[in-house]
């Protein structure tokens, strides 16, 4: 989206400031805004949660401490207001004080955000077409072991609960689902498509190197 408008890949000029983490630490506005771990200096704009604006509640939070916009889905914003969550920065927020960016130009409030996103398909599991069965039977069994079924957390393994935030599904997860058989094409739908085929013309932008997968 924002490529179709300014029709160019310069996305940290865009942005006078910013906490991308991933992106060039010493080249970056998108490195500006990021603060790093509470233990210590020198994980500053790392891609995991070393960084505490890193993820979805990262960057709520960076939201309320120094930016302007954030990029978070509207159950990040329920999830920390109103006394969902207790930490010094999110105890005292409402989810009132916050408005859905939509497409149109016009804003909405957090809890009609239904009517107002950028993306829509929800988070899935994608594999191979040949291992597609394979993979669905297998997190079903594992649903069925260690999903919500399981309630003490501390001493067991559970899928949707760990000590490290969201480290394997969310863990707001309810459950896993089944859907139709499709294409990811057509999960995705015609606007994620699009957008994300603009980003691809950026290959060397500093956002999309923070947002793709790091090799070893």
């Amino acid at each position: 989206m924002l490529y179709s408008k300014i029709n160019n890949c310069k996305f940290d000029e865009f942005f006078s400031a910013g906490c991308a983490p991933g992106s060039p630490r010493n080249s970056s506005s998108l490195c500006a805004l990021c603060i790093g771990s509470e233990k210590g200096t020198g994980k500053e704009c790392v891609p995991n949660s070393n960084e505490r604006y890193y993820g979805y509640t990262g960057a709520f939070r960076c939201l309320v401490e120094k930016g302007d916009v954030a990029f978070v889905k509207d159950q990040t914003v329920i999830q920390n207001t109103d006394g969902n969550n207790n930490e010094a920065w999110a105890k005292n927020m409402k989810k009132e004080n916050f408005e859905v960016l939509c497409k149109d130009g016009t804003r909405k409030p957090v809890t009609d955000a239904e009517n107002c996103h950028l993306p829509e398909p929800n988070h899935a599991v994608v594999s191979r077409k040949d291992k597609a069965t394979c993979v669905e039977k297998i997190l079903n069994k594992q649903q069925d072991d260690f999903g919500k079924s399981v309630t003490d957390c501390t001493s067991n393994f559970c899928l949707f609960q760990s000590n490290s935030k969201d480290l394997l599904f969310r863990d707001d997860t309810k459950c896993l689902a089944s859907i139709a058989k499709k294409t990811y094409d057509s999960y995705l739908g015609d606007d994620y498509v699009r957008a994300m085929t603009n980003l691809r013309q950026c290959s060397t932008s500093k956002l999309l190197e923070a947002c793709t997968f790091h090799k070893p």
